[in-house]
């Protein structure tokens, strides 16, 4: 025998018929469902107060930025170097060279 086999003979010998749940039971178990509800509603609560505390600290906090100039010895005596832009003038005309390859 299978177990489909014995599940559809208790079926059939049992019928449509349900056990009795005493009044009592019925009290316990809506107590704990609103137990639970306000238990998942305290917790979504908190979530949500965690969070927006979170993004305020995040937003408001003032992190300080270190002064360069502070750590590090600067020599003024010395002038910074200058950038020089290149003159494009000088630089090599590669569609001539072009021809040349070709002859």
């Amino acid at each position: 025998m299978s177990t489909n086999n014995i599940d559809e003979i208790f079926r059939r010998g049992t019928g449509d018929q349900t056990p009795d749940v005493p009044e009592y039971m019925w009290n316990r178990i809506d107590k704990e469902i609103r137990r639970n509800r306000q238990r998942l509603w305290f917790a979504m609560a908190a979530s949500v107060v965690v969070l927006i505390s979170i993004g305020v600290m995040l937003f408001t906090l003032e992190v300080p930025t270190p002064e360069i100039t502070d750590k590090l010895p600067v020599d003024t005596t010395q002038s910074a170097p200058t950038l020089q832009q290149p003159n494009m003038l000088d630089a090599p005309n590669y569609a001539d060279s072009a021809t040349y390859i070709k002859e």
